[in-house]
């Protein structure tokens, strides 16, 4: 548990600096040019739609903890049209896309049935009051996972 509590540490750390990116904050703005001004459920979804557009999962080698910061990602979009990482990398893209449209975000670990240890991360994204709705950018539309979830845990709200 220690080593996921440093890694999402320094994925809160990175989605924060990235918010207040020029970069990242044109995309974002751009993203949801078409959603309501203050619609932030349609502004979410508009992001995670872009997201799932514009990623495809890869894994990090093999015993290396790999963490792509959100504008490193924007940079592969921009060149190739596809940014690749696993779930962390795909987490830290949409918290710091919604951050950046002043939408507060969580970093929520699951722990799947028999795993020890908490193995998956998701972005959480206040899409009303009081609410935060996970996007899972390591799925696709009519995916599901062959394990149940048994655990969730979150980190502090990341502010914009």
């Amino acid at each position: 548990m220690a080593g996921t509590r440093i890694t999402v540490r320094k994925m809160v750390a990175m989605i924060r600096t990235a918010i207040t990116s020029a970069t990242v904050r044109t995309v974002a703005i751009s993203i949801a040019a078409r959603a309501p001004e203050r619609d932030a459920a349609a502004q979410a979804a508009a992001v995670f739609a872009w997201v799932q557009d514009h990623y495809k999962f890869r894994r990090d080698p093999v015993g290396v903890e790999s963490l792509s910061r959100p504008e490193y990602m924007l940079r592969q979009i921009f060149a190739s049209g596809f940014a690749y990482g696993d779930c962390d990398d795909v987490t830290m893209l949409i918290c710091a896309l919604a951050g950046a449209l002043g939408i507060p975000s969580r970093v929520r670990i699951i722990r799947f049935a028999g795993y020890s240890s908490f193995s998956h991360v998701v972005a959480a994204l206040q899409t009303m009051p009081g609410y935060f709705e996970e996007f899972d950018g390591t799925k696709r539309e009519g995916m599901t996972s062959a394990l149940p979830v048994v655990e969730r845990s979150e980190t502090a709200t990341i502010l914009p």
